[in-house]
């Protein structure tokens, strides 16, 4: 068994925690870094900044959001993380099918589906934020940094 109390106790146990939270500091300011230096010439232009995908990305460049919400939601052995996810994935593969249907119906473009609003109708959304897309793009335009 785990003594936690016993670590807790030792009196470098304020250095092993200082050097942790350093570690994450460190970690976080570098991503966060990357991200700004990466976004800072889109200057609130949503649509080019999703649309330029990082680097090491490149493979996964021509996915779609419902395969990249996939990918992103499955372990090694190709099964879901859990059983509320592989839910929701299925709501979006049903509401994904009826509006490829309705719009090759009325004569449009299969290729132009609304993503954003079908996560948002399936996933819903929290503080301005479409889950599994990104910030909504009322929310990001007008935001000062």
């Amino acid at each position: 068994m785990f003594d936690f109390g016993a670590i807790t106790n030792d009196p470098i146990t304020i250095v092993y925690w200082a050097s942790l939270n350093n570690r994450i500091c460190v970690r976080y300011r570098g991503r966060k870094n990357v991200t700004k230096t990466r976004s800072t010439g889109f200057q609130g232009d949503v649509e080019a900044a999703r649309a330029q995908a990082p680097a090491d990305m490149d493979l996964q460049q021509d996915l779609n959001r419902l395969e990249a919400f996939h990918c992103g939601h499955v372990i090694k052995k190709g099964e879901f993380v859990d059983h509320l996810v592989e839910d929701q994935y299925n709501a979006l593969v049903v509401e994904v099918s009826q509006q490829t249907h309705h719009i090759a119906n009325s004569g449009g473009d299969p290729d132009t589906i609304d993503w954003v609003t079908i996560f948002e109708k399936v996933l819903g959304t929290r503080r301005g934020h479409v889950r599994g897309i990104d910030p909504k793009p009322s929310s990001v335009v007008g935001t000062s940094a």
